[in-house]
């Protein structure tokens, strides 16, 4: 029986601890629906820093990033192979066009033209003697012809004449057949013996280029078209860079652009887009996009990584507000304060321009201040003050009137919101939040202590009447005996 007695009290005082947890719960839920831990507060004015609406100069860019490429590049090799002779360039000097850039050793190419003049001289002689058989034979022809008119000759003889004058004609054609195939022999190994120098050569208007590298040195034995040195035209330059899809249809043919490399960050150069891909690579969703970039002192290098800033727009004196003033509420908007009635109101707006955590506001047209710390407590009028002052939004009006202050200086009021103090304004804040939440966490380590005393005492209690049961039973037995004795 005291055992279902006891059970029955530690039943009842445990119920009665769950209850009152399930209360305090409920309680602090409600209070933090009121506004805060403190009660109450759900109608107190919200800190805040606010920033004056500005007419600022936007200019819509797009920042690009790529590598420089020489505008054209090309590999110098010889046309006929033997062995390299001379090289009279070395890596990075400078070139013009139809200077002799190495010389193959060209002994037997002379020869070819020794041996190819001689021919021709031959078959110039050849020629010669088949010209003289040949007049010779047609003086004899129009002889036998004109005997043979007259009588004094027979067929045959005129015939014989005849026959022979067509040999020597033949041989004259065959003479002088002979003579043009020797003089385009001697002219192909004239060629042959040119291409043992090499030089080069380019179409356009620029004077100058740069050898890139070397590739053999001298003495070595080449085969025809083996690469012995590059040419770069590093006067004008190529960047390629990648746009991505958000940015392609910004870009057009002909817009200026601005060239930025880290090495040389006090230079700006400029270039020109020449040419946009009209495709999209699948695997990285950008396109390829190349900006001339004239380089007339040879400043810039090949392979060097540039920045392209290109200007897409430009917007004069139009009304813009800090980037950490717009928030995503159903839409983009601002807070505006009502220097009247203390209070902010949401305004949705339509962006436009975002340049150095400034955006532009195109939509409506918009004066004022904003606030750009504490709108995530805010709601549609809700009662502000500035953080740093500590006083309602509406302030005390100093300076004539001219506007809300946040702070002053030398007691001249300008007509403006400061959001922030510096020195020690901004430790006294601090020290405020601090105190703040020091209290706050006293309140609660007091309300956490006392419901540790409530258990301990609600357990005590139990304790004690158990032990009073115990005593009053221990009576009834004592004088129960005592009767019966």
């Amino acid at each position: 029986m005291k055992k279902f007695i006891f059970l029955g009290v530690s039943l009842l005082v445990l119920v009665a601890l769950v209850g009152w947890q399930v209360y305090e719960r409920s309680q602090k839920e409600k209070n933090n629906r009121k506004g805060g831990w403190g009660g109450g507060l759900r109608n107190a004015p919200v800190a805040v820093e606010v920033e004056k609406v500005q007419l600022r100069d936007m200019r819509d860019r797009v920042i690009l990033t790529g590598t420089l490429e020489p505008e054209s590049r090309y590999l110098v090799a010889p046309k006929v192979g033997g062995r390299l002779e001379k090289l009279f360039v070395e890596m990075g000097d400078e070139v013009e066009k139809g200077k002799v850039l190495a010389k193959l050793d060209d002994a037997e190419a002379i020869q070819q033209t020794r041996m190819a003049g001689a021919a021709m001289k031959t078959a110039e002689s050849y020629l010669e003697a088949s010209q003289e058989a040949f007049e010779q034979s047609e003086r004899e022809y129009k002889r036998q012809k004109d005997l043979f008119g007259r009588g004094l000759i027979t067929q045959i003889q005129q015939e014989n004449a005849k026959s022979q004058y067509a040999t020597r004609l033949a041989n004259l054609k065959m003479a002088r057949s002979s003579l043009l195939e020797r003089i385009s022999s001697l002219e192909a190994t004239k060629i042959r013996l040119s291409y043992t120098k090499i030089s080069v050569d380019w179409e356009g208007d620029t004077p100058k280029r740069i050898v890139g590298e070397t590739f053999v040195d001298p003495g070595a034995l080449l085969n025809a078209n083996t690469p012995i040195l590059s040419i770069l035209n590093i006067y004008n330059l190529t960047a390629v860079v990648s746009v991505t899809e958000m940015d392609y249809f910004k870009l057009r043919r002909g817009l200026s652009a601005e060239i930025s490399v880290d090495s040389l960050p006090e230079r700006k150069f400029s270039g020109t887009i020449l040419r946009i891909a009209p495709f999209l690579r699948e695997n990285s969703r950008e396109a390829r996009v190349e900006v001339l970039v004239p380089n007339p002192e040879g400043i810039l290098k090949p392979g060097m990584f540039v920045r392209v800033n290109v200007e897409i727009e430009f917007r004069k004196k139009v009304p813009a507000v800090p980037v950490a003033a717009v928030i995503n509420r159903k839409g983009k908007g601002i807070y505006l304060a009502d220097n009247e009635s203390s209070k902010v109101s949401f305004v949705k707006i339509k962006p436009g321009i975002v340049e150095n955590d400034w955006m532009e506001i195109r939509e409506p047209d918009i004066k004022g201040f904003v606030v750009t710390l504490g709108h995530h407590l805010l709601r549609d009028g809700s009662p502000i003050m500035i953080a740093e002052q500590g006083k309602a939004a509406s302030g005390s009006k100093r300076g004539g009137g001219q506007g809300w202050k946040g702070s002053q200086g030398g007691g001249e009021g300008n007509g403006k919101w400061k959001g922030r103090k510096s020195g020690a304004e901004g430790k006294s804040q601090r020290k405020d939040r601090q105190e703040v939440a020091a209290k706050k966490g006293e309140w609660q380590g007091k309300k956490g202590v006392d419901k540790l005393k409530g258990s301990w005492k609600g357990s005590k209690g139990g304790e004690g009447g158990k032990e009073n049961w115990k005593g009053k039973k221990a009576n009834q037995e004592s004088g129960k005996r005592d009767s019966q004795g």
